[in-house]
């Protein structure tokens, strides 16, 4: 998968996410679709209300190409394996 380029401050998980979704242009039901996890987490998890599980995070990391150490702590590459 080839890099798009993400937001500058990406402070938080539900920051990471949410820049992610929009660097492949989904919207959150698109985002659902893709990997099962319903909507309504999706943007309670992008505005910070509550915090993903393990399968959760999974999930998207594997369906949207991006390590699950970047999502949860911003560290280190986006991609998995970089």
């Amino acid at each position: 998968m080839k890099k798009q380029p993400l937001e500058d401050s990406l402070n938080t998980l539900g920051e990471r996410l949410r820049s992610r979704r929009h660097a492949m242009g989904w919207t959150r039901r698109e985002m659902a679709d893709a990997t099962g996890v319903k909507e309504t987490t999706i943007e309670t998890v992008e505005v910070g209300r509550t915090r993903p599980n393990t399968d959760q995070v999974m999930a998207w990391c594997r369906v949207m190409g991006m390590s699950p150490n970047w999502l949860l702590t911003g560290s280190n590459e986006w991609l998995p394996g970089d």
